[in-house]
C-alpha cells in the first residue's frame, strides 16, 4: 500500500523499510552535494535512533512516517544554508550536522521547536 509522497506503509513494522526510505528521503534532499562519510554516519544515526523512537511511542502510522520525513528534510535544508557560512557549501559534512545540532539546542531553550522523531533529543539521553 502506497501513500502520498510516495512514502511506504509500515505495517506490519519494518524496521530497515522505514530507515531505508527515509535515507532515500535524505539524498533527494541532499541533491548534488556531497555527503562525507561522518556525516553520513552521523545522519544514519539520526535515523535509526528516530525510528526506534517511533517504535517505542507507537507511532507508525502513515501520517508520523510523513512527518518524520518533512522534518527530515526540514533538518537537511538548514544544513545546507550552515554549510554556506562555512564556507562549503558543496558538501555537507559532520562540522555542518554539529552546528545545526547545536542550533537546534540553542532553539530548543527558546521556543518549542521540534523535529520529531529526530529532536528533542531527550530520547537518547534516557
Amino acid at each position: 500500500m502506497k501513500m502520498n509522497m510516495n512514502m511506504e506503509m509500515f505495517t506490519p513494522f519494518d524496521r530497515q523499510g522505514l530507515e531505508k526510505e527515509l535515507w532515500q528521503n535524505v539524498l533527494q534532499t541532499v541533491g548534488p552535494l556531497e555527503l562525507t562519510a561522518g556525516c553520513v554516519q552521523h545522519l544514519r544515526g539520526w535515523i535509526s535512533m528516530a525510528v526506534e523512537r517511533m517504535e517505542n511511542e507507537g507511532r507508525l502510522a502513515p501520517q508520523d512516517v510523513a512527518l518524520a520525513a518533512a522534518n527530515l528534510r526540514r533538518f537537511i535544508e538548514s544544513m545546507k544554508t550552515e554549510a554556506v557560512f562555512l564556507g562549503h557549501a558543496d558538501r555537507l559534512d559532520r562540522d555542518v550536522f554539529e552546528a545545526v545540532e547545536r542550533q537546534l539546542a540553542r532553539k530548543g531553550f527558546l521556543s518549542l521547536e521540534s523535529l520529531w522523531p529526530f529532536w528533542p533529543n531527550e530520547f537518547w539521553k534516557v
